[in-house]
């Protein structure tokens, strides 16, 4: 079926990240958010960076029983501001060119602090990583937690300098997906994330034709899957990055569910998480063996299970330890001759067992010698890299078409 005489509008909240929507405001958004905290309220102030002065004021009844940090949580998961000042003693007057010095002369800089009194956060972080945690008993305590997270990322602060890498990239290297039989549709990603990296979408004849020119940015590489039955198509790619990008030295794959939140570039997360291994991946959010794997796919009835037990069972005469499972709907990887062994090994073990990828990945990883770093957190939490967004299926009744 062709997309003809559709429009798709530029925004859909069911697949745009939060750092999709935070560069739409570009140009637009305010300089500096300053959220005032007192006994009763908050007080949000918008400031404009160019002409420093006052754009807006609203307070915010605090609820009954609310802490700061659940306050905060619920009225700013989203930053629209370049950098978010949070005033722990409630004052509503800030002076901007102080508070906007430090982060001008360090662009890796991702929060201040005076000491508890006021925080400072850039306004993509805070938008990355979904803000601080509203369980947190306290602000200075959810402070620290979202400190540690901020690091993790690579970004300095207080007390913990940036990690300063970067990885060059060819114009070869990518960022890639791919979508079958209509199972999605395509995600807008970051428009400065690639660089000068490709964003490719390998998409079959029919997903194509839906699309029609509508690739939200993406370079669509329509056709079908080589050799292989529907269930096990769009992972041919994702297994087989070598042959998917046959010049590329780096890719990123992601799931078509997958939007990117990272407040950075695919030159700088190379750079932070392939510095010691050649794949990075994300460990599983609920599960740490294949075996629980196998359980949680026999009770969703995503394969046959007398297919994935019999796998299980050849793993375990081979002496695999089944200690580890990763969640794969994201995967960085450096195109080396190993990780090439790896890709071509573990599509092997999908054709010939489960086609549920993460099944095999781990076993593969093992039986091939390859070690793999992990991103921090999680896929089921903000992570400040990678979101999960609602699966939309490509059909007749897709509103996102409307």
């Amino acid at each position: 079926m062709s997309g003809a005489g559709r429009t798709m509008p530029p925004l859909d909240p069911r697949t745009v990240s939060p750092a999709v929507l935070f560069q739409s405001l570009a140009g637009r958004r305010p300089g500096l958010a300053l959220a005032s905290l007192s006994g009763g309220a908050c007080t949000l102030t918008l400031w404009d960076e160019a002409s420093r002065t006052r754009i807006s004021t609203v307070a915010h009844p605090r609820r009954a029983r609310e802490s700061d940090p659940a306050m905060l949580s619920r009225l700013l998961p989203v930053c629209v501001a370049r950098l978010l000042v949070i005033d722990a003693v409630g004052h509503e007057d800030v002076d901007l060119a102080a508070v906007t010095a430090a982060f001008d002369a360090a662009p890796l800089l991702g929060a201040t602090t005076d000491g508890g009194r006021r925080f400072c956060f850039r306004g993509e972080i805070w938008t990355s990583l979904g803000g601080c945690d509203g369980q947190m008993p306290t602000l200075a305590e959810a402070s620290r937690d979202l400190f540690a997270k901020i690091a993790a990322l690579g970004f300095a602060v207080p007390g913990v300098p940036a990690r300063d890498v970067e990885q060059l990239l060819g114009r070869e290297d990518a960022v890639y997906t791919a979508i079958t039989n209509r199972y999605d549709t395509l995600k807008p990603q970051p428009r400065d994330f690639a660089g000068q990296a490709r964003q490719l979408a390998f998409l079959d004849r029919s997903t194509a034709d839906f699309h029609g020119q509508r690739s939200r940015g993406w370079e669509v590489v329509a056709g079908e899957v080589p050799d292989t039955d529907p269930r096990r198509a769009s992972r041919y790619w994702k297994a087989n990055a070598h042959l998917a990008l046959p010049q590329s030295g780096i890719s990123l794959w992601v799931d078509a569910s997958i939007s990117i939140a990272a407040p950075m570039s695919l030159a700088r997360l190379a750079g932070l998480f392939l510095a010691e291994h050649d794949i990075c991946v994300f460990s599983h959010h609920a599960r740490r063996s294949i075996a629980a794997e196998a359980q949680a796919c026999k009770a969703l009835q995503l394969d046959d299970p007398d297919v994935i037990y019999a796998q299980l069972a050849r793993y375990a005469t081979e002496g695999y330890p089944d200690e580890d499972l990763a969640e794969l709907p994201v995967i960085l990887r450096r195109h080396t001759p190993a990780i090439e062994a790896l890709n071509e090994s573990w599509w092997s073990e999908i054709t010939r067992g489960s086609h549920r990828d993460q099944i095999s990945f781990n076993y593969v990883a093992w039986k091939t010698g390859v070690q793999y770093e992990r991103f921090p957190l999680s896929l089921a939490v903000r992570n400040g890299l990678f979101v999960k967004m609602q699966r939309v299926r490509a059909n007749r009744e897709t509103s996102i078409w409307q």
